[in-house]
């Protein structure tokens, strides 16, 4: 029996370690939006609205509870990724590999990079922001594997670093400094070293399909359900950080 304590001890101790919470975050609030299969969401930079891209190839832009305001005339094949800071507006297409960079007044692509990558075509580049700590943009594969790959200031590949740990990403963000990525597959929000990428911790959310996570325009996260085309908004600063 001793020995089994202790093992169970010994357990406990490494799931603490590795940042497995047993509770689950509930939504404080949700909005419809009327976008068809929402799949990344972004706080604009002047924090008013938010930028999110669809399935279909669409970008739009919206106000702070998610009412559509502009989309984009210019359509891609599977915008997947999208994230707004000083060096511009940036959206990723998963199976074209193409980043592209968008002028925030036309909605329109200014620039245009492919991302090489030879993994499926619907398992391609989900995630994209920026590292915290390096400052570096990266990119995120969804699953088998998922691959975290760090760009230079031209968006050329100059790290590549195999991720353990969740099922899949289905969106990134930084919010509070911190970097989180978003499961759909886990159903979870992880707070992700920006050292090493390792989990330091995850918690549960009670969302179908989330795709997209953003800080939200006045506090918390939001997350954007693609199934659903919802926003849910978790206001509760405390649980995460």
């Amino acid at each position: 029996m001793k020995k089994i304590r202790n093992f169970s001890l010994i357990l406990i101790a490494f799931l603490s370690f590795q940042g497995i919470e047993k509770g689950s975050l509930k939504a404080d609030k949700k909005r419809k939006l009327q976008i068809p299969e929402p799949s990344d969401i972004c706080l604009k930079t002047d924090k008013t609205g938010y930028f999110v891209v669809s399935d279909d190839g669409f970008l739009f832009e919206t106000d702070s509870v998610g009412k559509v305001v502009r989309k984009s005339s210019f359509r891609g094949f599977d915008f997947e990724g999208v994230f707004q800071d000083s060096s511009g507006l940036w959206v990723m297409d998963e199976r074209t590999r193409y980043l592209y960079r968008f002028n925030t007044e036309t909605l329109l692509p200014v620039s245009t990079v492919e991302i090489p990558y030879s993994g499926g075509r619907n398992k391609g580049f989900e995630a994209i922001c920026r590292n915290p700590k390096n400052g570096r943009m990266i990119v995120i594969t969804e699953k088998d594997p998922i691959w975290i790959m760090e760009l230079d200031a031209q968006q050329r590949i100059i790290n590549r670093i195999r991720f353990n740990g969740l099922s899949d990403v289905s969106a990134a963000t930084v919010w509070n400094g911190n970097l989180y990525f978003l499961s759909d597959e886990d159903h979870c929000i992880a707070r992700i070293s920006p050292i090493d990428y390792s989990i330091e911790k995850k918690v549960s959310i009670k969302v179908l399909n989330p795709e997209g996570i953003s800080p939200a325009c006045n506090k918390g996260l939001v997350v954007s359900s693609d199934d659903q085309a919802k926003l849910y908004f978790f206001e509760n600063e405390l649980t995460l950080p």
